[in-house]
């Protein structure tokens, strides 16, 4: 899954659950993988003229033993943490059968204590799966956003 429908389906989860506090941080964290490597592969196609893949970064970001140990930290010390940081695992959990052979890498979800990976069984660049991604999306947060106006209508009311 692209970096942006991970965005909005994280953003979909939580307009479901009705978190509204956390939504930003909890929208961070869904695309948190894709920031930590995007980058350094935007940077060399901008200077070098050509695709290089942060394959480390990749590793890294796309491994739940990663998220468990961060998770993990930040839960001893904020207490509260895993309530933001699910979206970043289910992250990997989607990339792990959307990454199939027509793309360069497979999610790495068990780095760094093995180089394991499952071959998916979709392609997430696949114009059929965008569409239909993009199109349950789009249905889903504007039944939240309606919901949410409706709500604000009816307190506007009272």
């Amino acid at each position: 899954m692209d970096t942006l429908a991970h965005g909005l389906l994280t953003y979909a989860i939580a307009g479901a659950k009705r978190t509204p506090r956390h939504w930003k941080w909890l929208v961070l964290f869904g695309i948190l993988p894709d920031l930590v490597w995007l980058p350094a592969t935007t940077y060399w196609l901008v200077t070098e003229g050509h695709v290089r893949f942060s394959i480390p970064l990749y590793d890294i970001s796309h491994s739940l033993v990663v998220w468990a140990a961060v998770t993990l930290c930040t839960m001893l010390y904020f207490r509260h943490a895993y309530a933001v940081t699910w979206p970043w695992a289910l992250h990997i959990l989607i990339d792990i059968p959307g990454h199939n052979t027509a793309q360069v890498i497979f999610t790495p979800f068990l780095w760094p204590f093995s180089r394991f990976v499952i071959h998916g069984w979709w392609n997430w660049l696949s114009v059929p799966w965008l569409i239909v991604n993009y199109a349950v999306l789009t249905f889903v947060i504007a039944g939240i956003l309606l919901r949410k106006r409706d709500r604000s209508n009816a307190l506007q009311q009272k």
